[in-house]
C-alpha cells in the first residue's frame, strides 16, 4: 500500500468554528460589549452561515464582525467547538494506515498575542479530541501550498490552497456550494481542479483508492 502526504485544513474540515464564534456572538456579555462598541447586534446570529464572509449573512459591518472575532478567541473560539462528524475517527484510520497527516491551518492573526492564543488553542483542542494528535503534523500558515502534498483538503471557496498536479478536495460546507468542483465519484481524479467531498467517507474512500 502507498502512503501519502494528505494537508488537512482545521477549521471546517476538522472543528465546527462557524457554529461555534455564532454561539459565542449571541452571549449577552459579547452583545454588551459590541453595544458599548456602537454595535447593535441583530438577535440570534444564525450560526448556518452560507456565505464565506459571516458579516455580510448576519448583516453586520466587518469591522464589527472583527472585533466579535477578537473577543470570541478569549471566549473560546478555538475550545469549546465540536469536531466536525467522522474527522477524529477517519483520521485516526489514515494515521494507522501510516498515511502522513499535516493539519495545515492559517492563525496568523493582527496581532502577536491573538495569533500564539488562537494556535495554542487549537492544539489544546487537537490533544484533548484527538488520540492521534501526536502522530500527525501541524503546520500554521497563510501560504498552505508551500507544503507540498499528494492530497489536499480545504474548505476554503477561493481555492487558493491549490497545488498543481494534485489531488485537490473541497470539502463540501454551505459556503462554498457555488463552486463549480465535481463530486470525488469522477475517479481519476486529475488536473489542477478541485473536488468536491461530501463527508470524511468520500475522502476516505478517496485515499483508499489513491493508495491501493
Amino acid at each position: 500500500m502507498k502512503q501519502l502526504v494528505i494537508n488537512v485544513d482545521m477549521d471546517g474540515v476538522i472543528y465546527c468554528m462557524m457554529p461555534t464564534i455564532a454561539e459565542i456572538a449571541n452571549q449577552e456579555n459579547v452583545r454588551a460589549f459590541m453595544r458599548g462598541e456602537g454595535y447593535e447586534l441583530p438577535k440570534n446570529l444564525d450560526p448556518s452561515v452560507s456565505v464565506w464572509e459571516i458579516w455580510e449573512a448576519w448583516d453586520i459591518p466587518k469591522k464589527a464582525f472583527w472585533k466579535i472575532f477578537y473577543l470570541a478567541i478569549d471566549e473560546g473560539l478555538f475550545t469549546r467547538g465540536e469536531e466536525v462528524p467522522d474527522a477524529i475517527k477517519t483520521i485516526g484510520r489514515l494515521v494507522k494506515a501510516k498515511h502522513r497527516i499535516r493539519i495545515v491551518t492559517s492563525k496568523n492573526l493582527a496581532g502577536k498575542n491573538e495569533t500564539l492564543r488562537a494556535q495554542s488553542d487549537v492544539l489544546w483542542w487537537l490533544h484533548a479530541n484527538a488520540p492521534w494528535y501526536n502522530k500527525v503534523e501541524i503546520a500554521f500558515a497563510q501560504n498552505k501550498q508551500g507544503y507540498d502534498a499528494d492530497i489536499i483538503i480545504d474548505d476554503k471557496p477561493s481555492l487558493a490552497w491549490k497545488q498543481k498536479d494534485k489531488v485537490n478536495i473541497l470539502f463540501d460546507r454551505p459556503w462554498n456550494e457555488w463552486v463549480d468542483a465535481p463530486g470525488v465519484g469522477c475517479y481519476p481524479l486529475e488536473g489542477d481542479r478541485a473536488y468536491r467531498a461530501i463527508g470524511w467517507e468520500q475522502i476516505e474512500y478517496i485515499v483508499n483508492r489513491m493508495s491501493a
